[in-house]
């Protein structure tokens, strides 16, 4: 008789762990990212509008605070479009060559395709993607929120914490 119960306690206990694990397993974010308190915006899509369309989404959600430098981050959005953007000082020479495809450096996310953004969450100290969405755009027009794919995804990640 004891040896029942102590196979059936066995086996529940497996279950517990397949389903804990399961769960895991299906959040949508790392739970890491629950503790992250500041975020920085990189806006690499070319449109600076689209900078204070994340900030006031951010600010509005009051979930992270928006820093000025990605050294003070734990997270970073980064927005891209479609084509790469990127300064080029006075007294030096644009980099291009017409048998390339993309003069996009690769630690950049994905380019979007035309008439979106992409919006990207980085972790700062990894460099690591946690989560990519597009946002159907017109230029620095939005099509809805910027940051809507992000809150869901968070607040799914989020239920499944307290489900536990």
């Amino acid at each position: 008789m004891n040896l029942k119960r102590l196979l059936l306690a066995f086996g529940a206990a497996i279950v517990l762990i397949f389903v804990a694990a399961a769960n895991a397993a299906n959040s949508p974010l790392p739970f890491s990212i629950l503790t992250a308190r500041t975020i920085y915006i990189d806006n690499q899509s070319g449109f600076a509008e689209l900078t204070n369309v994340a900030y006031l989404e951010l600010s509005r959600w009051a979930r992270f605070e928006p820093v000025e430098s990605a050294a003070k981050a734990d997270l970073t959005i980064v927005l891209t479009g479609s084509s790469y953007v990127r300064v080029v000082a006075e007294n030096e020479r644009p980099l291009y060559d017409a048998k390339k495809v993309s003069v996009r450096p690769a630690e950049l996310p994905e380019a979007a395709p035309a008439g979106f953004t992409r919006v990207t969450l980085q972790d700062v100290k990894t460099g690591k993607t946690l989560w990519s969405g597009l946002v159907k755009t017109d230029g620095p027009r939005v099509k809805g929120k910027l940051i809507e794919g992000f809150r869901e995804a968070y607040d799914q990640t989020d239920k499944i914490r307290y489900k536990r």
